[in-house]
């Protein structure tokens, strides 16, 4: 069997989705007062003095704190149906459709958020590797459960999902440096290219 795993945002995408799914699902005020007060993160994260992983979580919790598991899913499945495809460049279908064509079986390996993430996944006979949310009581907590699925997280989920020395071929999609790790395991690494 052949594997092909694809990073998500970036690389297949033109766009954030992280940040797409924020903007369809929360209130405008919401959105308002999360920039307010989250604004000193952004400064910290592009000026590099707060690391990513830090910066994504304080997001996630002023964001998803409470927030019901059941309403989130149900918007998460519509969002996946619905807005998704539209994030996705032509490039990116393209690549898609011919490893699938071709009998590879395709991983999306992603810092994106597994509840919206996975549905689209699903529906395309893709498996998900992705950021998972901490759930008590059918809410969210506002933590990440476990770590954010970005840098050598990446390449430990793959790892503990797969035995990778049982394909025949790797073929791996990334655009950033946080993708190298995973990608360092493929016999043919695609850095910033598609191929179709």
């Amino acid at each position: 069997m052949k594997l092909a795993v694809f990073d998500f945002d970036g690389t297949l995408t033109a766009r954030d989705s992280f940040f797409s799914f924020l903007i369809e699902y929360f209130s405008f005020s919401k959105i308002i007062s999360g920039i307010i007060i989250l604004l000193p993160v952004f400064i910290f994260y592009k000026l590099r003095w707060m690391n990513p992983d830090k910066a994504k979580e304080k997001v996630i919790r002023y964001f998803f704190t409470g927030q019901n598991i059941y309403s989130v899913k149900k918007f998460s499945s519509d969002f996946s149906a619905s807005k998704i495809p539209a994030l996705i460049t032509e490039r990116g279908n393209a690549c898609l459709k011919k490893y699938k064509d071709n009998n590879f079986k395709i991983v999306i390996l992603s810092a994106s958020l597994e509840v919206y993430l996975k549905p689209w996944c699903d529906s395309q006979g893709f498996e998900c590797i992705a950021t998972q949310l901490k759930i008590e009581n059918e809410k969210f907590t506002g933590d990440i459960d476990g770590h954010n699925c970005r840098g050598n997280e990446k390449l430990i989920r793959l790892k503990e999902k797969y035995d990778l020395g049982s394909f025949e071929e790797i073929h791996s999609f990334g655009n950033s440096r946080s993708d190298k790790p995973f990608m360092s395991v493929a016999n043919h690494s695609f850095y910033r290219t598609l191929p179709v």
